[in-house]
């Protein structure tokens, strides 16, 4: 159903305060696509805006929290390759993963990066310390991690 519906029907329906909330939902998600698109990496765009395509096919709400990257294109365009090769596998893993673990829950997204690796960090819960070395997490397929404990969960993406 696209936007436009979705408005229509709540109109319809004489709910226009329902269609307002979700005019400003609207609009929330494309400041952060627009944020997103004007990386100065294309290729973490990408990886990204595929994660968010994942995301959105399992029904589920997402927001970009912080996606600031320092790597520079050049080294990831050398790793790029490898993503490319496996990704319709990753899609389907990171889909299958937030069908199980995510049911109903927004899906928050960052990037923590060092000097030797890049991971996009998928989590339900803003009072997660996702600088917490204690984290264990469970290798679900050759890029993908999961932690899950009680009710928070991070998914851990490896893309250098």
């Amino acid at each position: 159903m696209n936007y436009l519906q979705v408005i229509y029907g709540y109109l319809q329906i004489n709910k226009p305060e329902e269609a307002l909330n979700y005019i400003k939902k609207i609009n929330t998600k494309m400041y952060m696509l627009s944020q997103l698109y004007n990386l100065d990496n294309n290729y973490l765009s990408l990886i990204i805006h595929d994660i968010i395509t994942s995301i959105e096919r399992c029904a589920l709400d997402w927001q970009l929290k912080n996606i600031k990257c320092y790597i520079s294109e050049e080294k990831l365009s050398q790793n790029i390759n490898k993503y490319i090769e496996n990704m319709d596998i990753f899609k389907q893993d990171l889909y299958d993963i937030l069908r199980k673990e995510f049911e109903k829950q927004d899906v928050y997204i960052t990037i923590k990066e060092n000097t030797e690796s890049l991971q996009i960090l998928l989590y339900n819960d803003l009072e997660i310390d996702l600088n917490d070395r204690n984290i264990n997490f469970i290798s679900i397929s050759k890029n993908i991690s999961l932690f899950a404990e009680n009710n928070k969960k991070i998914i851990k993406v490896d893309i250098l």
